[in-house]
């Protein structure tokens, strides 16, 4: 059962028809029938609740076998305490998952947001979900509130996050494994919050990748 806790936000999207682009406006219908043109109005809403339901996991995981590209990698994860979900008409379309967690940076604590399982299915694809989500998660961690929020992506993905304000960390980032703590194979981007400044220096994670 999903549950609301206040983090409950409505907007409308005109989905043009044919072509690769969409506006966000006041809910509308209209029918363009002189170019041929159809206009479908799309009501939006952020759902957060502390688990998915079996539905949605489908819908959001159920697509593809390693859609996250890190299967290769054997690490164990982190399950993620809270999920945001934009639905579009009632159907699951883009997922982000968060969690609270303090991490060592130079032997100092930092608390940090994490951020994980940032998923669309193809279908919902390239017309901004996966932003709108990512930044209501941020507008989160700043209530929460930390001092960062962290993810874990791979490479070709950094542009996208980066378009958002996220950093790039340069120093190398120890993870908890079941053998013991590793350097994670994936890059870690930051995103200081609240007016803090990312610190210098090795991070350890002190807990598995999320």
């Amino acid at each position: 059962m999903l549950v609301s806790y206040g983090f409950r936000v409505t907007s409308w999207f005109t989905l043009l028809i044919g072509e690769k682009r969409t506006t966000k406006l006041h809910e509308t219908q209209a029918n363009h029938t002189k170019n041929q043109r159809t206009f479908q109005s799309l009501t939006s809403e952020i759902i957060q609740s502390d688990a998915l339901t079996d539905a949605e996991k489908e819908k959001l995981f159920g697509w593809g076998e390693d859609i996250f590209e890190a299967n290769n990698l054997n690490l164990r994860w982190r399950p993620k305490d809270v999920h945001f979900v934009l639905h579009v008409d009632s159907e699951a379309v883009s997922h982000v998952g968060v969690l609270q967690h303090e991490v060592s940076v130079a032997g100092s604590g930092v608390k940090v947001g994490g951020v994980g399982a940032v998923v669309t299915p193809p279908t919902w694809q390239k017309r901004g979900y996966a932003s709108e989500l990512m930044r209501h998660a941020a507008n989160y961690f700043e209530v929460a509130p930390v001092d960062a929020g962290l993810l874990f992506c791979l490479r070709r993905r950094i542009p996208f996050y980066e378009s958002l304000g996220w950093q790039l960390v340069s120093h190398p980032v120890l993870v908890q494994q079941p053998a013991g703590e590793i350097v994670s194979p994936l890059e870690v981007m930051v995103l200081p919050l609240g007016g803090h400044v990312w610190p210098d220096g090795e991070v350890r994670l002190n807990s598995f990748p999320w």
